[in-house]
């Protein structure tokens, strides 16, 4: 596996972005310390994905704040970079006007699919570039646009067969795209409505997406209605059909100030989706944040208590959850937690109907000194249990905040 993190060992005002592999035995693979993989403080919301092939994808915005392009960057299997990508990576789009929020995923053929937030023209609109194995950019310069009228908050996933399905967020609606490998649209030529706006279900944030093992997708968002907040959902398969009905599914519903954080998605195994997300609890002397998550089904019914399920009622702080299926039925929960005087990472584990197996509020997944963050999860293949290391390879995982907390 490859684990990415933002590291300030050279500089105290910026993180820089570090990978390292590591072997099914636990074994270092690249140099100690991690392999350094972008080149300048000038970088910011960095994105990375697998290649596939053992290597490693990025994109990231290069440039100060208001002049920001986009780069990209692919690592060989060995920690070196790819040939053909160079020591800076390659300019994805270098367009006069602002670039951010990129994200990006494997093309299937070693290369990468980049998208971005792009504020060109009147109004903010989706791009995307395709950079194939060699570094060699495929579509028009600068990317092809794909949403018809203004986005942002995109998520990519392959979709397979070098196509990629792309979401994003639009005037209090969501919308979803599936490309080929030449950037063609594959779906309607303005895209498929995965929410149509109106409603409880409006995004209020990025979009989120996970492979539903279907062959489709399952896309969640941030959401806000009339004097509530909470998380939608819906599942699209591989022809852009909506799965979950017109409108999609509430997975959670809260009063107003207490829109659910640090969602988590993805799929359960047996075409349903599973969530977790940080929420506020108030309390007599103020209010702390717990971790909760639920389970939909194949159909779209919510199978956990409504509004989820608490996995550890501490009065202190719990945030940055992290979900994936444990192999067996069930699924495993890892998150930030302050019950001691660091935070730690704790872990929990769920049976198919939402009843914690771990003992107390969970475990403590790793607890030497000092301050542990931003856990990543993956289903040990052994299906014995699930390592709280590093995410399925599908998914994107973003680190949007490369500054160095002050």
């Amino acid at each position: 596996m490859i684990v990415t993190w933002l590291d300030g060992r050279d500089n105290s005002w910026f993180n820089d972005l570090y990978a390292q592999r590591v072997d099914a035995n636990g074994a270092i693979q690249w140099p100690a310390n991690g392999v350094r993989i972008i080149p300048t403080d000038a970088m910011t919301d960095a994105s990375a994905a697998s290649d596939g092939s053992g290597g490693l994808l990025v994109a990231w915005v290069a440039g100060l704040s208001g002049d920001g392009d986009i780069s990209a960057m692919r690592l060989a299997g060995d920690g070196s970079v790819a040939t053909g990508w160079g020591p800076a990576g390659v300019v994805v789009c270098n367009n006069v006007d602002n670039q951010m929020n990129p994200v990006i995923a494997s093309d299937g053929a070693g290369g990468a699919v980049v998208a971005w937030t792009d504020l060109r023209g009147v109004e903010q609109h989706i791009y995307a570039q395709r950079v194939d194995a060699s570094g060699v950019v495929q579509w028009t310069a600068n990317g092809i646009q794909v949403d018809p009228a203004g986005g942002y908050g995109v998520s990519l996933l392959p979709a397979g067969g070098g196509d990629t399905f792309a979401f994003w967020a639009s005037v209090g609606a969501v919308y979803g795209q599936r490309l080929d490998n030449a950037g063609a649209p594959q779906w309607a030529a303005s895209g498929v409505t995965v929410y149509p706006g109106g409603g409880d279900g409006q995004p209020d944030g990025d979009v989120l997406s996970a492979p539903d093992g279907l062959g489709g997708a399952i896309v969640a968002w941030p959401a806000s209605g009339t004097g509530i907040e909470g998380t939608w959902s819906q599942r699209v398969d591989g022809a852009g059909a909506n799965q979950w009905g017109t409108n999609g599914v509430g997975i959670v519903s809260l009063p107003t100030g207490h829109l659910p954080l640090s969602i988590d998605v993805a799929a359960d195994g047996s075409g349903g989706g599973l969530f977790a997300w940080e929420r506020r609890i108030d309390t007599s002397s103020g209010f702390h944040t717990d971790v909760y998550v639920q389970r939909v089904s194949a159909a779209g019914s919510p199978l956990l208590a409504a509004n989820g399920v608490d996995v550890a009622a501490t009065p202190e702080r719990q945030r940055g959850p992290r979900v994936a299926p444990d192999g067996e039925g069930g699924f495993v929960v890892s998150w930030r937690d302050d019950r001691s005087f660091d935070e730690e990472i704790f872990t929990q584990r769920f049976d198919a109907a939402g009843v914690a197996q771990f003992p107390g509020d969970g475990v403590a997944s790793f607890s030497n000194p000092g301050v542990q963050v931003a856990p990543l999860l993956a289903a040990d293949r052994r299906r014995r249990n699930t390592r709280g290391m590093e995410r399925e390879a599908q998914r994107p995982v973003r680190h949007p905040r490369p500054k160095a907390e002050r």
